[in-house]
């Protein structure tokens, strides 16, 4: 509830992170949810609201996987998200809530039948940080600090962490093309043979790099480093790169193709 004469919010969130730990039947992954909670003390205060930017994030059920662009857009993001979840897809579905289009799971969640990758995509959707997922059929993205990147330099798909708790996720309607014109006798896999990019693959690369942005809290990290600690800031960049080679090959294996070696 928000008090207008207190220009402040006078009811707590109920999230509860005991509540949320003690639920969690895996206990390594309730370990991490409570490490994720200690690590960000912004939001150990419950009476603020998406971490104090209530201007630009809403935050209907405590976990934001959110589809943007058009609806035929966020059909076909919905689409690629299942896709690239195998049979675990059918447990994802659509919340509307204030004209956004949200992302949760159901039933018995996305790990069971959805392997790693299932969990990856669990967390992402369970964590405290805006994921905005979007398939355009435009050539360049726009992101909210109102930058324009053109897909063809990165393979028809792009992520940037914007703030420590939002995080931007576009691929391209033909980022298959655009990877594999990309990356020809450039990608390769552990077996040493020659690799091409297929819808689910590029959907799991980049939910990989997300994923990685949320584990490594890589947005804070990067920023408070100086100029001069361009070693560092390599670091984190590589670190986040072997992130999104590791989801991929776990598509990869549900699909039976080889390994990718490194990102490119």
């Amino acid at each position: 509830m928000y008090g207008y004469n207190h220009g402040r919010f006078t009811s707590p969130d109920p999230y509860n992170i005991v509540l949320e730990s003690q639920n969690e039947r895996n206990k390594e992954k309730a370990r991490e949810k409570l490490t994720a909670y200690l690590n960000k003390p912004q939001q150990w205060n419950r009476y603020t609201y998406v971490i104090n930017n209530p201007l630009s994030l809403i935050d209907p059920t405590g976990e934001i996987l959110e589809l943007t662009g058009t609806e035929e857009e966020k059909k076909y993001a919905l689409k690629l998200l299942r896709d690239s979840l195998g049979e675990a897809g059918n447990n994802l579905h659509l919340v509307i809530d204030g004209g956004h289009t949200y992302v949760t799971y159901v039933n018995n969640g996305l790990a069971a039948s959805g392997g790693d990758y299932g969990k990856v995509i669990e967390e992402i959707i369970d964590s405290t940080t805006s994921v905005e997922f979007q398939v355009t059929d435009n050539d360049k993205v726009k992101f909210s600090d109102g930058s324009v990147q053109s897909f063809s330099t990165y393979g028809g798909a792009i992520t940037r962490a914007m703030s420590g708790t939002h995080i931007q996720v576009f691929i391209s309607k033909t980022a298959e093309t655009t990877a594999n014109e990309l990356f020809q006798g450039k990608m390769f896999g552990e077996d040493g043979s020659q690799l091409r990019a297929n819808a689910e693959t590029i959907v799991s690369h980049d939910m990989g790099h997300a994923w990685g942005m949320i584990k490594d809290d890589f947005y804070n990290k990067y920023t408070s480093l100086w100029g001069y600690q361009s070693w560092a800031k390599s670091n984190l960049v590589q670190q986040n790169q072997n992130r999104s080679v590791q989801v991929e090959n776990m598509t990869r294996q549900r699909l039976g193709l080889p390994k990718r070696q490194k990102h490119h």
